[in-house]
């Protein structure tokens, strides 16, 4: 039999004295002729592990052991579910998933703990079931018989994989507690290894930063030098276009990213070893394939050499992404690290739902697809009111025939203008359909800038749209958490050609639109969504002071981009104050829009869009907000919501995230009567399952509100832009929540490296952490009020991560983990983000801002729970300016940047650096030279071999004090076990005497200790030594942590990185044979 085991001291080995009860591991077995069609994965805890399976159906098999439920065990258990999540997310569209084990909670509805809530709940998010109908039949039986339940569960998502589904009845030949639970799967082993690489096509990335920049303009030049006289925009759009393509494919380099068929792509210089060895191969043929025979043992080195460049080309590439990240992190790279450690075999959706049938062919998808999206942009005027739609039409049609005499010419784009704009695109996004990305514009900006003033300025002056800018590429995106089969959980997300986006980008200019309300936030400059999200933590946490209602509607709007009327959103465009041809043209650029669905490397047929505001498009956004804030105004003229004070908050939002915030049920009701009737005017849809109403109020309301006649669902929480909105305990909520984002996110990292052990070395990985999982932990945290005890569970999560990227145990101290690598607590990154969203309030141009801001510092100082109250305090803990010197003098924003910075940092490495040094265990942690976002010299080992990071490791345990031996034993036992060394027996085995005294190490001690003497000695002469390191104490600081004789050592680093290695060989060197020795003995 063959087996993948892993037992709970795997990556934290603990000797025998400490065992934990009743966590020995987890084991799946198989028999060894299926071994080769079995894959161990290294997803997974001590508790879980994965195989994936070659078979007919090809199987992601999940073993877990749940954490026994008791007072502490939730959050264990919930990071369990997360790295079950996590696995599932990988490998649910190319296998078919099984989760088997004791998952110590029970699908039946009779019992209802938390570990029964969370699994049920989980398994029903995760389409998990057991494929037959459950019956209650228990599966553990407690060993004194005070009770029994159903916890073993064997779990599939595909119902039809389950032939059959037995639960065992108890045997006397069974010790365990446990009975024994079948599953019989419909699926056989096979030996064709399948490949899903058969219709791919080659794919290449073109390498910007090996472009003949000089040679790439020359083409370019001398191919448009007649566009300026052509009059006709598709000509003179088609000649740039052409010239930019041909100009491209002789000028830049290409590498290949993705070969034809079930190749693997290879460098230059791999492929001449490679070629060398099938002529060795082919030579060897020719004279028998001995194995004894010289062309053989050529042929093994050559393999090996082959090998080797592979794993160096391989390493080069890691550490090159690993330093861009580091240098200049952002959300491609991100998923970029992501994806290496994904399945390589990871596609889309195996099949799609479609009219009631599975299809699974990629062209019978994308014509599904190109259906639906078509469907979705069909006007349904039949469901709406259509008076005012009408209107909106008659008022249209008397402009254009008024325009049709106008002769004035708008003010035309400059070139400065254009420029902007090229520099607003986003570089490194997928071309578009003429194979043109932002990087083809900004390399050629001086160049091309001319050419598309002409172009810009033709289409303003001949009112003509060239019909290339109403074209685009439309891809679904599965939105989070939902069925990938349904077509309609998928998000259109559209690609448009880069000379439109560039044409639309200096169009927004010209357009000058300005919001006639100050509740809408996002998508402008200075008025981020977290201004939203604070307005309704101030409104809610005003209220609770007292004893008032408080209502808070979050609205869900159906399609929203989708839905959007041409007819309407231009009559709004009227209203605006742009001179009549810029309306003219944004009516041309939504007139014949067209689509095209990219899905499976293959492209649909194109269909027309008769509605909405293409999601992906430089305008859309901004369009929609004009479709929508006369809502908005509306029901602020009528003074219908929440007013703080005598300012009215009633509606903050963001886009198509609305949320009506009220402390009246009646005034709420109108809210939603006004909303139901402007959706029907402006043919859209609020969907009334999804649209929720939290009462926050201390007494509940029992009023039944309604939206166009269905009744509104009334729930404990929801969400509005990120944050949980919750009618009781809204923190803690939320802090589970942004716990839960914060480890999915740690676990999709984990197969890059970031990990302890045998992964990237700690600083690297603490710098990827610190970029992509901190902010996704403390996301909306500073808008919300939150206690110690909500700040000490971050504090426990961020603590044991950074314990986890280290390698350290769990009983390291808190100021240990935090100073060997540079962090911060939590505490203090939240303090930064409340201190920079200060600045932001203070900076922004929104009048609801700054009212809200004086009349809460001014009447609420009172209020705890109030943001501003907070951030007093914080201003005051970090001795920085208040709120009114701040208003009074604004700083610059790097100035603010530099000043929180260094006043933070400060503050929280005393007081850390105060914590450690009451700390008995840090004796030999010398910590007067760390610093935040600076790591301990003992994680200098970036450039050096991975295996010195297990090195490293020992050394950092030894530092932190939890590197045990027998004198720690002797303490953990409360003196049962005897503090003497059991090597020699001669003394007590602490840290001096393992490292400076015990004989049976003397000759390793000797042959190390020796070279590290002589390194030093040349540097500061013997008498120095002498002086210095004259007993064993000094001798066992300076094998330690070196950094301690810094002075003494010249202050050079290169002599300390020396040191710094010898010392690490020397303590991992007496950790083995310690190892060796004691093994020996208990043999």
């Amino acid at each position: 039999m063959d087996d993948h085991t892993r037992c709970y001291d795997t990556n934290d080995p603990l000797d025998s004295f400490k065992l934990p009860k009743g966590r020995g591991g987890v084991s799946v077995l198989w028999p060894s002729q299926w071994s080769s069609r079995i894959k161990k994965l290294k997803d997974g805890n001590e508790r879980i592990i994965a195989i994936l399976i070659t078979a007919t159906k090809d199987i992601c098999l999940i073993n877990a052991y749940m954490p026994t439920h008791n007072s502490d065990s939730l959050s264990e258990y919930t990071e369990c579910l997360d790295i079950i999540f996590d696995i599932i997310q990988k490998y649910e569209n190319t296998h078919r998933i099984v989760l088997a084990g004791d998952l110590n909670g029970t699908l039946q509805t009779s019992r209802t703990n938390k570990h029964d809530k969370m699994l049920r709940n989980f398994t029903k998010n995760m389409n998990l079931t057991t494929g037959v109908e459950l019956i209650n039949t228990h599966t553990f039986f407690h060993h004194a018989g005070n009770s029994s339940s159903q916890i073993d569960y064997i779990l599939v998502q595909d119902e039809n994989l389950v032939m059959d589904y037995k639960i065992e009845e108890r045997s006397c030949a069974n010790t365990s507690a446990h009975t024994i639970v079948k599953m019989e799967i419909a699926s056989q082993m096979t030996n064709i290894r399948k490949s899903n690489q058969q219709n791919k096509k080659a794919k290449y990335k073109m390498q910007w930063e090996q472009i003949d920049k000089k040679g790439y303009n020359s083409i370019i030049q001398n191919s448009i030098t007649s566009i300026e006289t052509e009059k006709d925009v598709n000509i003179q759009l088609d000649m740039l276009v052409e010239a930019m393509t041909k100009a491209g494919k002789k000028t830049i380099p290409t590498k290949l990213l993705q070969t034809k068929g079930p190749k693997w792509k290879a460098s230059p210089e791999v492929l001449i070893i490679l070629n060398a060895c099938r002529e060795i191969y082919k030579k060897w043929q020719s004279v028998g394939k001995t194995k004894d025979h010289v062309l053989a043992i050529e042929l093994k080195k050559e393999k090996k050499k082959l090998r080797s460049k592979l794993r160096a080309e391989q390493a080069v590439d890691r550490q090159k992404l690993y330093q861009q990240i580091i240098d200049n992190p952002n959300t491609q790279l991100f998923y970029r690290l992501i994806n290496r450690g994904r399945n390589n075999n990871r596609t889309t959706t195996n099949c799609l739902k479609i009219n009631g049938e599975y299809m699974f062919l990629p062209e019978e998808q994308r014509k599904g697809f190109a259906q639906y999206y078509e469907d979705l942009s069909i006007p349904k005027e039949e469901q709406y009111d259509c008076n005012y739609l009408n209107l909106c039409k008659v008022r249209q049609s008397c402009i254009q025939e008024a325009l049709q005499e106008c002769t004035d010419i708008p003010e035309l784009f400059s070139e400065s203008e254009i420029e902007k704009a090229i520099d607003c695109l986003n570089t490194k996004k997928s071309p578009d359909e003429y194979g043109l990305t932002a990087e083809h514009l900004k390399n050629a900006k001086e160049t091309i800038t001319p050419a598309l003033k002409s172009i810009f300025n033709n289409i303003l002056l001949y009112r003509k749209v060239p019909t290339s800018f109403k074209s685009g590429i439309l891809t679904p995106v599965l939105k989070k958490d939902k069925d990938s089969t349904e077509l309609g959980n998928y998000r259109g997300i559209t690609v448009t050609p880069v000379t439109g986006k560039t044409f639309e980008y200096s169009f927004l200019t010209k357009l000058n639109l300005e919001s006639k309300t100050d509740l809408q936030f996002g998508f402008t400059k200075g008025l981020s969504p977290i201004m939203a999200s604070l307005i309704i933590s101030e409104a809610r946490y005003e209220e609770k002071k007292g004893s008032e209602n408080f209502f808070i509607n979050i609205l869900d709007v159906k399609s929203a981009f989708d839905v959007v009327q041409h007819y309407i959103l231009m009559d709004k465009m009227i209203d605006q104050d742009i001179h009549p041809v810029y309306w003219k043209i944004l009516t041309e650029l939504y007139n014949d829009l067209t689509s095209k669905v990219k899905w499976l490397d293959g492209i649909s047929t194109p269909f027309n869009i008769k509605q909405g505001v293409r999601q992906g498009g430089i305008l859309s956004t901004h369009l929609y907000k004009v479709f929508v804030q006369d809502l908005l105004v509306e029901l602020e003229e009528n003074a219908l919501g929440y007013h703080l004070g005598n300012i009215y908050a009633g509606t903050p939002t963001c886009a198509d995230d609305i949320a009506f915030i009220s402390n009246n049920e009646n005034e709420l009701q109108i809210m939603l009567n006004v909303l139901s009737r402007y959706a029907n005017e402006h043919h859209y849809t609020i969907h009334p399952m999804k649209t929720q109403i939290i009462d926050c109020s201390k007494t509940k309301s029992n009023f039944k509100w309604n939206l166009g006649g269905n009744e509104i669902n009334i729930a404990e929480s929801g969400v509005h832009l990120g944050i949980i909105r919750a009618e009781k305990n809204e923190c803690q909520v939320n802090i589970q929540e942004r716990i839960q984002i914060a480890r999915r996110t740690k676990y999709a990292l984990m197969g890059s490296g970031v990990h302890g052990t045998n992964g990237l070395d700690p600083p690297t990985s603490y710098s990827i952490y610190k970029t992509y999982v901190v902010p996704r932990l403390i996301y909306g945290l500073e808008v919300l009020p939150m206690t110690k005890a909500n700040i000490e569970q971050l504090e426990k999560f961020h603590r044991k991560n950074l314990r986890h990227i280290q390698s350290l145990p769990e009983r390291t101290s808190n100021a240990a983990v935090l100073l060997l690598i540079g962090a911060l607590p939590i505490e203090a990154e939240i303090h930064k983000r409340c201190l920079s969203l200060l600045l932001s309030l203070l900076n922004c141009g929104n009048d609801k801002i700054h009212q809200i801001l004086t009349r809460q510092v001014t009447t609420n100082f009172d209020n705890n729970k109030s943001f501003f109250t907070r951030i007093r305090k914080i201003l005051e803990m970090y001795g920085l300016p208040s709120i009114t010197q701040l208003q009074n003098n604004i700083p610059k924003k790097e100035h603010w940047k530099n000043s929180i910075k260094t006043k933070v940092d400060k503050f929280w490495n005393e007081k850390i650096l105060a914590d450690a040094e009451n700390k008995s265990s840090l004796a030999f942690l010398n910590t007067s030279n760390l610093e935040p976002n600076k790591p301990h010299h003992v994680w200098n080992i970036k450039t050096i071999p991975r295996f010195e990071l297990r090195k490293a490791i020992i050394k950092a345990r030894v530092m932190t004090g939890t590197y045990i031996l027998q004198v720690d034993k002797h303490k953990f036992t409360h003196y049962n076990v005897e503090a003497t060394c059991q090597l020699c027996y001669s003394g007590n085995e602490d840290v001096t005497h393992f490292l400076t005294t015990c004989p049976i190490l003397s000759t390793t001690r000797e042959k190390y200790f020796s070279e590290i003497r002589e390194t030093i000695t040349h540097e500061i002469t013997a008498e120095n030594w002498n002086n210095v390191f004259k007993n064993k104490a000094a001798i066992s600081q300076l094998i330690v942590d070196c950094t301690k004789y810094k002075e003494v050592l010249n202050n050079s680093n290169k002599l300390l990185n020396v040191i710094e290695n010898k010392t690490r060989n020397l303590i991992f060197q007496l950790h083995m044979d310690r190892l060796k020795i004691l093994e020996k003995k208990n043999e």
